[in-house]
């Protein structure tokens, strides 16, 4: 479970997230979306889940792991510009921070034993190079 800060505006929301290598995208809970006052989009999809399907529907969020860098400073926010909202609170026991994009964000190592996520930034690619 990673530590994340959650954030629309000047709305913010300290929670922990499973962090899901094998989810392609990220999934909130209603409760969540509703208390950042996202913007939810009218269209209804049905997404798979390991437990079978889910009713779902998107939004964007901004996003900032509440832990440190390999430099000690403090992750950078961004935008997370697709992230499913479950259709009902129960339908997922927590928060779920999928592959995309989070893993071109940052090379992640988990260190289980020890509870400890290390994160290191990637650097962007301009122009192609």
């Amino acid at each position: 479970m990673l530590p994340v800060v959650l954030s629309w505006g000047d709305r913010t929301l300290k929670t922990k997230m499973l962090l899901d290598t094998g989810a392609g995208v990220s999934f909130i809970l209603p409760w969540m979306a509703r208390h950042l006052g996202l913007t939810i989009d009218g269209g209804d999809r049905v997404a798979p889940g390991a437990g079978g399907e889910m009713r779902v529907r998107s939004s964007k969020v901004d996003i900032r792991p509440a832990v440190l860098d390999t430099r000690g400073r403090p992750a950078r926010c961004r935008r997370l510009g697709f992230v499913l909202v479950t259709e009902d609170d129960d339908t997922l026991p927590f928060p779920m921070l999928g592959r995309h994009p989070f893993f071109n964000w940052y090379d992640v190592e988990i260190k289980e034993k020890d509870d400890v996520f290390i994160l290191k930034e990637r650097r962007e690619r301009s122009g192609g190079k």
